[in-house]
């Protein structure tokens, strides 16, 4: 078994309260019996983010997505995010993400 999961800790902008983060990589996920030793179940449960790579290394163990995020690197060798929300929890972290870079972009080049 070769699973990640690695505990992060937040905090939650809209009220200062500590939010619990975990991390997990499934690149080599084979075996869904591998999700439930590891005790992956109750974690995906319990409040906090959830941030998954390789989700679909673990496909039918995990609970619906409310934000996918997708990286990849274009033909000019350029990073791109595509998000898309899948509930109306990850619309509004997608809207507050792009609140955030939006004003970051501003910040990082005022208009005189």
């Amino acid at each position: 078994m070769f699973l990640v999961g690695e505990a992060h800790e937040g905090i939650l902008p809209s009220s200062q309260a500590p939010l619990a983060i975990w991390h997990f990589d499934f690149y080599r996920f084979n075996d869904p019996q591998e999700f439930e030793e590891a005790g992956f179940r109750d974690l995906f449960a319990s409040a906090g983010l959830k941030i998954a790579e390789w989700p679909n290394q673990a496909q039918g163990m995990l609970p619906p997505a409310d934000l996918q995020l997708t990286l990849r690197v274009n033909d000019q060798e350029v990073r791109e995010v595509q998000g898309v929300a899948s509930t109306l929890h990850g619309q509004a972290i997608l809207k507050g993400l792009l609140a955030a870079l939006t004003q970051a972009t501003h910040d990082a080049n005022p208009t005189s």
